[in-house]
């Protein structure tokens, strides 16, 4: 999980939260998800595959939230689900904080 960035937040006005996925032989049903806190699920955009030195694929989940949410400090999670993982994924402590 990467933070966002602080010209984002400062310039933009909006907290972009990634969520990167590497070392993927396929992509094929992989889901990347963003939840606020209160289970809230954010619209999370995949960006297209990248092509690893190693034959592998990378993707990156991003979610945006306004900067007066994100200031909230409210604790954002990443759930990824994919087929060759036997249980969905989660990352969280993503916060203004963190």
């Amino acid at each position: 999980v990467l933070p966002p960035s602080f010209v984002d937040i400062f310039n933009e006005k909006v907290a972009k939260l990634t969520c990167k996925v590497s070392n993927l032989p396929t992509v094929e049903g992989l889901v990347i998800s963003w939840f606020k806190e209160d289970r809230q699920k954010l619209e999370t955009k995949t960006t297209p595959r990248v092509l690893q030195a190693n034959g592998l694929y990378w993707v990156e989940g991003v979610a945006s939230v306004c900067a007066d949410e994100w200031n909230k400090e409210e604790v954002y999670t990443c759930k990824v689900s994919h087929p060759e993982l036997l249980f969905p994924k989660k990352h969280c402590n993503c916060t203004a904080n963190s």
